[in-house]
């Protein structure tokens, strides 16, 4: 399963939260204006904006210089998007104006990267080529997690300088790697926090890439999250930061103990709606709720290319309790590290646990799909029904669409309509009468009577 990991911390610079901005326009403080006839906001590359929402803009110590309007219905190729008018002003050509956007839906005020040089009277954007103004924002994500150590990546509009955050659910060993050692930062830890400083005050740049790697160890049955996350750029810009942390449940979500009893269910195959473990995958062994053992799927570092998954069972200690007992059956579920995801996999075949008990089993799967089986798309392979399943359009039809109930004589599918005795489809015996009244007779008036 080589797919990315990409759980968000999504870092947002925000004058603050739970209350909409005391933005008001001075106009008469101010000898000159100029228009920005249509903008558009862009978060992350989606146009945002929506009832309440309002855009502003600011000199460089933080005065209000114009206080945008929605505009309605605006035609051309922006109609029905939101697009923003505003009057911006100044004493003065060259002074530059920087911009934030409140969106109420979120209640966060975001600083633009966009700034503008003010000229006397003039005139930025139309109705079909607004001006466009992107968002600050930063996103954190993890990246490479082994049972050992991951990558926190980046990815930014704006530079920033420095960085700091903690680590819990699990202790630091080392950070190493990343841009920042690329720059020359000074970074330092503890087994909870990590810090990162310029001396020569240099900006990491926007775009993206490894923030730094950090070497780990995990504590157990806990998620490992970073949170408390401060950038001083952000910071500066006289804002606070919404530190809603990220955290991933580690490269081994099955925590358990070691036991004296233990068991082994061997596996030739494990598949994931098709495909084989990622080698960073993992597959755990379960007593209900409770994991009772776990193992790494890297068939790379089994003998013959098939690994096996302990199966711990009650030794009578108390990290034990709860754990197999002759004749459980276990449940199997398998951890996409790729995806930070656990799902339930059903074995080909169940065996119930002994002490010292091996069971070589052909395969463990998990797919998602169709279980229905009076279901077009049915799957007997199937192990989790995802409400994926279709069905004829009636009874009458197969999956195909082929009529099964018959058509009338009209050609409609299980239709109710016959041939009279006339051969009339629908008719009432009356078009093939003879002039006695006799269905089909043969009877004729010559003139003088039938």
């Amino acid at each position: 399963m080589n797919r990315l990991r990409n759980i968000v911390l999504f870092i947002v610079s925000s004058f603050l939260f739970g209350a909409i901005p005391d933005w008001v326009d001075d106009p008469g403080s101010y000898q000159f204006q100029a228009t920005i006839s249509s903008g558009i906001v862009l978060h992350n590359g989606n146009q945002i904006g929506d009832e309440g929402d309002i855009l502003a803009a600011f000199d460089s110590n933080g005065n209000v210089r114009g206080v945008g309007t929605q505009l309605i219905d605006v035609p051309g190729p922006y109609a029905g998007s939101p697009v923003f008018e505003i009057q911006v002003r100044s004493n003065a050509d060259d002074e530059i104006l920087s911009f934030k956007f409140y969106d109420a839906s979120e209640d966060i005020v975001y600083p633009l990267v966009e700034d503008y040089a003010f000229i006397i009277n003039d005139i930025v954007g139309g109705i079909d080529n607004p001006e466009v103004f992107n968002t600050k924002f930063i996103n954190l994500s993890f990246d490479n997690i082994t049972s050992t150590s991951f990558d926190i990546r980046y990815e930014s509009t704006t530079d920033f300088l420095g960085f700091q955050f903690d680590v819990d659910g699990a202790l630091i060993e080392s950070v190493f790697g990343g841009i920042g050692s690329d720059l020359g930062y000074i970074i330092q830890n503890s087994t909870s926090a990590v810090l990162g400083f310029s001396i020569q005050n240099q900006p990491i740049s926007a775009g993206s890439g490894i923030l730094l790697s950090i070497n780990y160890t995990q504590i157990a049955n806990e998620l490992i999250t970073i949170d408390n996350v401060v950038l001083p750029e952000l910071a500066s810009l006289g804002t606070i930061l919404n530190n809603a942390p990220i955290s991933f449940t580690g490269p081994n979500p099955f925590n358990y103990n070691q036991s004296t009893q233990q068991a082994f269910y061997y596996f030739n195959s494990v598949t994931l709606n098709g495909q084989e473990l990622d080698s960073l995958d993992w597959v755990g062994v379960f007593k209900g709720d409770l994991c009772v053992g776990a193992r790494q799927w890297n068939v790379e570092e089994c003998g013959q290319g098939i690994c096996d998954v302990p199966a711990m069972g009650n030794d009578g200690q108390d990290d034990t309790v709860g754990y197999m007992s002759f004749g459980d059956e276990p449940s199997f579920k398998i951890y996409d590290q790729s995806e930070n995801m656990v799902y339930n996999a059903i074995p080909s075949q169940n065996n119930q646990w002994v002490p010292n008990g091996t069971f070589s089993i052909d395969q463990l799967s998990y797919l998602a799909g169709c279980s229905d089986v009076s279901a077009c798309n049915y799957d007997e392979n199937v192990t989790d029904n995802d409400g994926s399943c279709t069905y004829a359009a009636d009874d009458d039809f197969d999956c195909d669409g082929n009529c099964t109930a018959g058509e009338d004589c009209e050609g409609v599918c299980g239709g109710s309509a016959v041939e009279d005795e006339c051969g009339e489809c629908g008719g009432d015996n009356s078009s093939c009468f003879d002039c006695a009244g006799v269905p089909n007779g043969d009877a004729e008036d010559l003139g003088c009577g039938c």
